[in-house]
C-alpha cells in the first residue's frame, strides 16, 4: 500500500496595516501642548532634535535580519541629531552649558554609534571592532576633560558628577557584557 503524505501550507494571517494616524494625534497634540508645559530650554530640544533625531534612528529600529531599511543609513545622522539633542535637554535642566567645553568629543562616538547601529546584523564587519575601540576612547576622553573643566575651569563638579558615576557605570557594565 502506498502512503501519500500531503502537506499543507500554513496560513498566516494577514497583518493589519497599524493604523498610524492615533500616533501622529498623540504625538501633534504633545507637541503642541509641550510650549505651555516645559520651558523653552526643554521642549525647544525635543521638537528640534530629539522628535527628528527619532525620525532619523526609525528606519534602522524597523529594519530586521530578513528585511533591511535602505533608509537604515540615516541612523547615522540621527543619532547625532538625538545626542544634541538630549545634551541640551540635561543642559537645560542643569543650565551648565559650558558643558559644551568637553561634550562635543561625543558627537563623533555618536556617529560611529550610528554606523555600528546600521551594520548590527552583520556582526564581523569591521565597523563593530573599530567603532568599539573609537566610541570607548572618546568617552573616556569626554570625562577626562569633563573632570578637568569642572575641578579647573569651572571650580566645581556640581550636577555633573551623578552624571558622570552614571556615565562610568554604563561604560564598565558594557565592558563586561562585552567580554
Amino acid at each position: 500500500m502506498h502512503d501519500e503524505t500531503v502537506y499543507k501550507a500554513e496560513m498566516k494571517a494577514p497583518a493589519r496595516p497599524r493604523s498610524v494616524w492615533p500616533a501622529l494625534l498623540i504625538g501633534g497634540g504633545l507637541v503642541l501642548l509641550s510650549p505651555a508645559l516645559l520651558p523653552d530650554e526643554l521642549w525647544l530640544p525635543l521638537i528640534l532634535l530629539v522628535a527628528p533625531g527619532l525620525l532619523l534612528m526609525w528606519p534602522a529600529y524597523r529594519s530586521t535580519t530578513e528585511a533591511r531599511s535602505s533608509l537604515s543609513v540615516l541612523a547615522i545622522a540621527g543619532a547625532p541629531t538625538l545626542l544634541v539633542g538630549l545634551l541640551l535637554l540635561v543642559m537645560g535642566v542643569t543650565h551648565h552649558y559650558g558643558s559644551w567645553a568637553y561634550a562635543w568629543l561625543l558627537l563623533p562616538a555618536a556617529v560611529v554609534a550610528g554606523a555600528m547601529y546600521v551594520k548590527r546584523f552583520e556582526p564581523d564587519h569591521s565597523v563593530h571592532t573599530t567603532g568599539y575601540r573609537v566610541v570607548r576612547a572618546l568617552i573616556l576622553a569626554t570625562m577626562a576633560l569633563a573632570i578637568f573643566f569642572e575641578l579647573f575651569v569651572f571650580r566645581g563638579i556640581g550636577a555633573w558628577w551623578p552624571l558622570m558615576l552614571i556615565a562610568l557605570g554604563g561604560y564598565l557594565w558594557l565592558r563586561d557584557k562585552r567580554s
